[in-house]
């Protein structure tokens, strides 16, 4: 690894298609090639990456949300829409992790429990939190092959399972 950004290497997935693998970096989105080649594939920091256990899609967080358009990572943006959050002053920074359903919906989860979920066209349907039974310590989240569940791993308070309504 040429440096410590590109070396600390927090989630990969692979990529069979390309015979690669793709790593979420803090110097970005990077590509390693069988023979040990790199290219970065997105310059935005990046904390987790996730592929869709159905369809392929991948998408990846960090300090921003982004999906993979066949040649390049390309960012999301979306509005959220519901009534506790739209008075709210918080900020929930950056994301930590993203999980990717079987119907290509994207659970985006920011710190202090809050879980973000957009469709497959990339539209906002709903955000949860501690309220919703979100664990505040959430950390992880794992999409389950062949469901619609959505596993959130925390570091004190266990386990929870969400799954997006439509």
């Amino acid at each position: 690894m040429p440096d410590r950004g590109t070396g600390t290497i927090a989630r990969w997935i692979e990529f069979p298609k390309r015979n690669s693998i793709f790593a979420a970096t803090r110097d970005g989105v990077v590509e390693i090639q069988k023979d040990g080649s790199m290219a970065t594939m997105s310059p935005n920091p990046a904390t987790s990456i996730a592929q869709s256990p159905a369809t392929g899609l991948i998408g990846a967080v960090g300090s921003t949300v982004e999906r993979w358009d066949g040649h390049k990572f390309v960012p999301l943006f979306y509005q959220v829409l519901h009534p506790r959050w739209l008075q709210a002053t918080y900020s929930s920074g950056s994301p930590i992790d993203i999980a990717i359903d079987s119907r290509n919906f994207w659970f985006v989860l920011y710190n202090h429990g809050v879980l973000a979920i957009l469709d497959s066209k990339f539209q906002f349907v709903n955000i949860l939190d501690v309220e919703d039974g979100i664990p505040q310590t959430a950390q992880r989240l794992l999409a389950v092959p062949g469901t619609d569940d959505v596993f959130i791993g925390s570091t004190s308070e266990g386990v929870v399972t969400v799954r997006a309504s439509e």
